[in-house]
């Protein structure tokens, strides 16, 4: 919201050093400041659609980041805990602690 702020501050800010400085009849510097003003109020309605189609979205993939961390969470403390439980079996008869089974 920062940057939108901003970019209506430089807008308002625009215009009225425009309005000092322009050489031409008051109408038709207040025609060109109407156009402008319509576009910033478009502009501002097309940020409001994106953001109403975007945020769901957005939250949507945070859930499922989220999700997806606490499943390999969960998976790391089942290998860590395993590891501190029986060892591994190799597949060459090895009980997995570097010498073979007898």
């Amino acid at each position: 919201m920062g940057y939108v702020r901003g970019v209506m501050h430089g807008m308002v800010i625009g215009t009225a050093i425009g309005v000092c400085i322009a050489p031409q009849e008051g109408s038709r510097t207040r025609a060109q400041i109407a156009r402008a003003v319509e576009q910033g109020r478009i502009g501002m309605q097309r940020a409001q659609e994106t953001a109403r189609t975007v945020v769901p979205k957005a939250q949507s993939a945070a859930r499922s980041v989220a999700e997806a961390a606490v499943s390999v969470r969960d998976t790391v403390e089942k290998i860590r805990h395993h590891e501190d439980g029986e060892p591994y079996v190799s597949v060459n008869g090895g009980n997995g602690r570097g010498s073979a089974a007898p």
